[in-house]
């Protein structure tokens, strides 16, 4: 008996170009398993006024129905679909596009309402952040725990030249040959770093995920952000696998160097 394939739809900030990583997870990960529906948000349209048009009808609008009304590109994209077609549903949110006015916006507290709204994928959708950016995936050194710069932090004044800086390693900077064994990398590098900033000293899954969630995230990097202006380096993607299956944790974690190799810290 053939199995019946998923339809989840993943919603990402930003232009067309920028769903190249996200177009390559889900080769690797979901192919033949899923239909994927990969869908931007411009800046003229970002996932706050979405949010806002959501809590305006008390979460009783179909998410689908307003990006289809709301976002151009959508239009095609969710032609004749509601909701109930998808699933699952998945936001993809850099938290750069917004630092330059979380104060004047109080986006920090709209952001952890998100956060605490939009937590299930099988309802109005769930949310995840990355500090600053998504390309936090690919500025990692293999079998360390910080950055290929060796700092774990990002300041919001070098926000701007994030994505160019965090592509200057030549042997993972094209995000369109990434496979298996690369992404096992970026899950192991991904569980070093958030050991390291929770002071974890286990790794057993479900603990994990019950520890580890985008809300928790958010509050540790809101931290760092009201009092110096920086976020410690996470992508959200390695986060989403291993929340989304365990076997995308322990393909990567048995790889995973006990102790990993140590470099020179700048966090503690």
């Amino acid at each position: 008996m053939a199995h019946k394939i998923k339809h989840i739809l993943f919603v990402v900030e930003g232009i067309e170009r920028d769903l190249g990583i996200i177009n390559n997870l889900s080769a690797v990960f979901f192919n033949h398993r899923c239909d994927i529906t990969c869908l931007c948000i411009p800046a003229d349209m970002n996932i706050y006024m979405l949010y806002n048009l959501l809590k305006k009808d008390d979460f009783e609008t179909d998410v689908v129905e307003v990006l289809r009304e709301k976002v151009p590109l959508a239009k095609e994209k969710l032609d004749g679909k509601a909701r109930d077609d998808f699933a699952e549903v998945y936001f993809f949110f850099d938290f750069y596009e917004h630092a330059n006015n979380v104060y004047r916006a109080n986006n920090l507290d709209v952001l952890n309402e998100m956060l605490e709204k939009l937590d299930n994928e099988t309802e109005m959708g769930k949310l995840y952040i990355s500090y600053p950016m998504i390309e936090a995936a690919r500025d990692y050194v293999a079998n360390h725990c910080e950055t290929i710069s060796g700092d774990c932090f990002r300041s919001q004044n070098e926000f701007g030249s994030y994505k160019n800086d965090s592509g200057k390693n030549q042997d993972h900077n094209d995000i369109r040959k990434y496979d298996y064994v690369r992404w096992n990398e970026i899950i192991m590098c991904y569980v070093n770093r958030v050991s390291c900033l929770f002071e974890l000293n286990f790794l057993d899954r479900n603990l994990f995920v019950k520890t580890i969630t985008p809300l928790s995230l958010f509050e540790k990097e809101k931290q760092f952000y009201l009092k110096d202006e920086k976020v410690f380096i996470l992508s959200c993607l390695p986060e989403f696998l291993i929340d989304y299956s365990e076997k995308y944790w322990i393909n990567a974690i048995k790889n995973r160097k006990k102790p990993f190799k140590k470099r020179s810290c700048k966090f503690k």
